[in-house]
C-alpha cells in the first residue's frame, strides 16, 4: 500500500511456535499496526511471499503442530491472498498444485506477467525438493483464475535446495537460484544457476559465481535487476549449532 509500508505476516516466536497473526509497519510513523486474521488461514513459518501490485501473495509454509494422524511434518500447499488496499483475505486452492513444501523460494519475473515461480523447499517427510513450478493467473481475480503448471528443463540441472535464493537477475525472462542447503548433511550449496524461460528447450545454465563470498543459506535478498543485494544468513546448520553471518554484499554480472 506504498513504499512506506512494511507487511508482515506469520512466522514462528522463540518457542518455535507458528504464528498467524499480520502487520503493518509505517515507516514514516514509526508505528505498527494489528491486521485481523481470519480464523480459517492457518499459521505458519517459512513460507514464501510475492508483491504484485498492491497484492501479497504467499505460499506454502510449515505449521509448528505436525499432521495429526501421520505424524509428519505439517506444510501447506495453497496459496494466501491479502489485499493491501482493502486489507481483506483470500484462500486459493487449486485442483493442481504442486507439493506442499516450506523453507522454499518464490519470485516474480518482469518477462511472464501474472505469474509466480516457486523452486525446491522441503516436504512434508523432510525430504528435499528440486523441482520447479510456475502460477499463472488472468485479471485481477487471482484467487478465481490462478492455475498451477510444473517446468520441466532438460539437460543439467541444480540440486535439490532449501534456505536459497529464486529471483529475477539480468534479463526479465530469466530465473537464477543461488546459494542455499542441500543434501542429508545440510551441505552449504556455494554455486549458481540460471534457467532461461523463453528458450525452447526451456534450460539450467550455470552461472559463474563468486566463489569468494561465502556460501550460505537461509538468508535475505533483494532485486530483482542486474545488481542484487544480499544479507547474512547461516554458513552452517546442525545439532551443534548454526554459524550465522550479518555480512551485506552487492552481486553483479561476473566479467
Amino acid at each position: 500500500s506504498g513504499v512506506t509500508t512494511l507487511f508482515v505476516w506469520g512466522g514462528a516466536n522463540e518457542n518455535g511456535t507458528s504464528r498467524s497473526d499480520a502487520w503493518f509497519y509505517d515507516t514514516d510513523r514509526q508505528t505498527w499496526t494489528n491486521l485481523t486474521t481470519p480464523t480459517y488461514i492457518t499459521g505458519r513459518a517459512f513460507h514464501s511471499t510475492v508483491l504484485y501490485k498492491n497484492v501479497a501473495i504467499m505460499f506454502g509454509g510449515a505449521s509448528s503442530q505436525p499432521e495429526p494422524t501421520s505424524g509428519d511434518i505439517r506444510v501447506f500447499s495453497d496459496v494466501v491472498i491479502f489485499n493491501l488496499m482493502t486489507r481483506s483475505w483470500t484462500v486459493a486452492n487449486p485442483k493442481l498444485s504442486p507439493p506442499a513444501r516450506a523453507f522454499h523460494s518464490s519470485s516474480l519475473l518482469t518477462g511472464f506477467p501474472q505469474t509466480m515461480f516457486v523452486y525446491g523447499g522441503v516436504g512434508s517427510k523432510g525430504e528435499i525438493l528440486s523441482d520447479l513450478w510456475m502460477a499463472h493467473w488472468s485479471g485481477e481475480s487471482i484467487t478465481a483464475t490462478i492455475a498451477w503448471k510444473e517446468i520441466r528443463p532438460v539437460g543439467e540441472s541444480p540440486p535439490a535446495l532449501f534456505g536459497h535464493s529464486l529471483l529475477e537477475y539480468m534479463n526479465s525472462t530469466d530465473l537464477t537460484v543461488s546459494w542455499g542447503f542441500t543434501g542429508s548433511g545440510l551441505e552449504v550449496w556455494n554455486d549458481g544457476w540460471t534457467i532461461v524461460l523463453n528458450e525452447s528447450p526451456v534450460r539450467w545454465h550455470r552461472e559463474r559465481w563468486p566463489t569468494a563470498l561465502r556460501a550460505r543459506g537461509c538468508f535475505g535478498r533483494a532485486g530483482p535487476g542486474s545488481m542484487v543485494w544480499i544479507f547474512g544468513g547461516a554458513a552452517a546448520l546442525g545439532v551443534n549449532g548454526s554459524q550465522l553471518l550479518n555480512d551485506v554484499f552487492l552481486v553483479g554480472p561476473m566479467p
